[in-house]
């Protein structure tokens, strides 16, 4: 152990290092929950890198930038399976990538005040799916499957009321519906 404090280990099962400003550059060790970690940081001492254990238990690595904001995070979801997620620079979160309820992938981008703006994944049946939204978070397109499995579109105004529909019928014809802006049908077409 050099007289400068560039390394530390205590009782607890931890290793630092440190500059010579005394500022941690890694920590190798235990947490309070008793899972590793290993964490790497800047010259200043902010965090750089994490690799460690969740709070449900899961692995996990976490990126942050040079003022310590988060920026990825890649481990493990609730449910068991494995994510990604990206921040922006104010560290609102920005993709997310990976799973979701039942097992199912999905691709979910968000705008800069972290709502969502895009989704590509699955119906809770496992059809795949792709809805759009406003920079308000309403729902302006629908692409995917309907309730019986066939191909539809939908669309939506900017207050989220339907204005149409392209898609099949129950007669397997094809079906076109065009709302007015408050929703009614004002054309229908097979």
């Amino acid at each position: 152990i050099d007289g400068a404090g560039v390394l530390s280990i205590s009782n607890d099962g931890y290793i630092g290092t440190y500059n010579k400003l005394g500022k941690p550059t890694s920590h190798l060790g235990t947490l309070d929950g008793g899972s590793g970690r290993v964490q790497t940081y800047n010259p200043n001492g902010i965090t750089t890198t994490y690799l460690g254990a969740s709070e449900g238990g899961g692995g996990l690595i976490q990126s942050f930038n040079s003022i310590g904001i988060q920026n990825i995070y890649l481990g493990s979801a609730e449910g068991g399976g494995g994510i990604i997620k990206s921040f922006n620079s104010n560290g609102v979160e920005n993709v997310y990538l990976g799973s979701a309820e039942g097992g199912n992938g999905v691709v979910q981008t968000y705008n800069s005040s972290g709502l969502k703006n895009a989704f590509l994944g699955s119906a809770g049946d496992g059809d795949g799916i792709i809805k759009t939204f406003r920079s308000n978070g309403v729902n302006t397109t629908y692409l995917g499957a309907s309730l019986d499995g066939d191909g539809i579109l939908r669309t939506y105004n900017s207050t989220g009321t339907p204005t149409g529909y392209w898609g099949t019928d129950a007669n397997k014809d094809g079906y076109l519906i065009l709302y007015d802006r408050y929703g009614e049908t004002g054309w229908s077409a097979t």
